[in-house]
């Protein structure tokens, strides 16, 4: 029977059991076996498996049950440790380099999930436009849209509803609250 995978591990109560009390000197030998160290300063590549997300994966078994938890949260714990009252989930690790695969502690800092969306926005790593999952418009879609309400006079609502789309965003598109970096 292949083994069960779950996240992080917890005590009966449900509680998450901290990285340190988890690993043992053979996971942690394991784990740093699997980075590419370089200079200090540095990014340390994780050289293993990865998650879809692009982040590093590390999984220990025990009872026949896989725990996978981040890579980088795994330096960090081991390095740096959580801050005491915690627990591993309430806290992000940011990396300060950008740079998903890399577990140098120097390059990984904890936050809140409102500090790592700040620092996305600041680094201008944000998905913009057409890249952003949730948009309905290409950048030549809010180009003629434009064009039609502000040279044509059609009216915002009507380009709605022939798109099935919300009208209050094509006001904006037009008042250049939405789709800013589009001329």
């Amino acid at each position: 029977m292949p083994a069960q995978l779950k996240g992080s591990k917890r005590d009966d109560a449900g509680k998450i059991i901290p990285i340190r009390e988890v690993f043992t000197q053979s996971d942690i030998d394991r784990f740093w076996a699997k980075v590419q160290t370089a200079g200090p300063d540095e990014c340390w590549l994780w050289t293993s498996a990865c998650g879809a997300a692009g982040y590093g994966e590390y999984r220990i078994c025990e009872n026949n049950i896989r725990y996978r938890y981040r890579a980088h949260r795994i330096a960090y714990a081991l390095s740096v440790g959580f801050p005491e009252g915690h627990e591993q989930e309430d806290i992000v690790i940011r990396h300060t380099c950008d740079n998903r695969l890399c577990v140098n502690p120097a390059h990984l800092e904890s936050g809140s999930h409102s500090d790592n969306v700040r620092d996305r926005v600041e680094r201008n790593r944000s998905a913009k436009g057409s890249k952003n999952g949730r948009a309905k418009l290409t950048e030549e879609g809010v180009k003629i849209a434009r064009y039609c309400m502000n040279e044509l006079g059609i009216d915002h609502r009507v380009l709605a509803k022939v798109a099935g789309m919300d009208p209050t965003c094509f006001r904006k598109i037009k008042d250049g609250e939405m789709w800013k970096d589009i001329a």
